[in-house]
Order: C-alpha cells, then sequence, then structure tokens
C-alpha cells in the first residue's frame, strides 16, 4: 500500500499520545520533499484534519483543555490560509479592475461612458461567476485596488 490519500497528499503517520501533527499554513503536499521546519517524514496536515487526529487520542483529566487548545491551534491557522486567500482574491480583482479600465480607455479614448460601461458589464460578469450581488462585486474591485495601492504591505 503506498503512503498517499487518494486526493493526492501525504498520509502523516497516525498521532501517539505524546505527538501532535504539525498544523501547517497550506495543506499541499511540498514539491521538494520534506519541509526544514517540519521533522524529516512527519506529513503537514490541514489544521482540521490534524485536529481531529489528535482529538480522538485525549484521554483523561485536563483532556478538555488540551482540546481547546488544539481547536485554538488550528483555528489561527486556517484563519492565516484564510487571509493568504482573501489577499490573492484581492490582487486579483485589482488586476481585473485596471485591465478593464486600460482596455475601455485604448478603445474608446475620450469615453468615460465607455469606462463606466466596460466596469458594469465586468462587474455584472464577476458577480454572476461569483455568485455575489453586483453592488458586493463593485464595492470588492474598489477595496482591492485601494488594499494594493494604499496598503502595500498588506499582502506581506
Amino acid at each position: 500500500m503506498n503512503d498517499h490519500e487518494p486526493d493526492g497528499t501525504a498520509a502523516a503517520p497516525a498521532p501517539d499520545a505524546t505527538s501532535r501533527p504539525t498544523v501547517g499554513g497550506d495543506a499541499r503536499p511540498s514539491a521538494g520533499g520534506d519541509s526544514p521546519a517540519r521533522p524529516r517524514g512527519q506529513a503537514t496536515l490541514a489544521p482540521h484534519v490534524a485536529f481531529m487526529m489528535h482529538l480522538q487520542h485525549l484521554d483523561g483529566i485536563g483532556a478538555h483543555d488540551e482540546a481547546f487548545d488544539l481547536a485554538l491551534d488550528a483555528i489561527r491557522a486556517e484563519d492565516k490560509l484564510i487571509a493568504k486567500a482573501e489577499a490573492r482574491r484581492a490582487e486579483l480583482l485589482a488586476f481585473i479592475h485596471e485591465a478593464t479600465l486600460a482596455s475601455a480607455r485604448e478603445e474608446f479614448p475620450g469615453s468615460d461612458d465607455a469606462v463606466v460601461t466596460a466596469m458594469r458589464e465586468r462587474t455584472a460578469q464577476l458577480a454572476l461567476a461569483t455568485s455575489r450581488s453586483e453592488p458586493v462585486v463593485s464595492r470588492e474591485l474598489g477595496e482591492s485596488l485601494m488594499l494594493r495601492d494604499a496598503f502595500p504591505t498588506t499582502e506581506g
């Protein structure tokens, strides 16, 4: 039997009472083998998976406190993943916003109406593709530029 799960991620060894699985930022397997931050052979697990694996082995006095600490660690790790995904999404929205404006200005120089129309069309497409309302997408497009331009360290 191989050590890979059906989804292509590496299977982690079952935790014992003294070890904790590595709760990691990125649930994807690394291309270059083991990370120097982890002991050799130990896979990085999605935070909720590591929590559930360790939770099964808790027993005795203090188990609830330890479970709380583990859940808190998993929540922090999940929050980091969410923040990274939101930063990448904002960067993509900023690109779409700028590309749409540049394209409309190039195709219809001096026509503010054409630029507004192009942005409305793009906003409608994004709203449909992301199951969000047009006002929400419009706000997200504007915020993405502000976040990138006014707060360049936010991405980091």
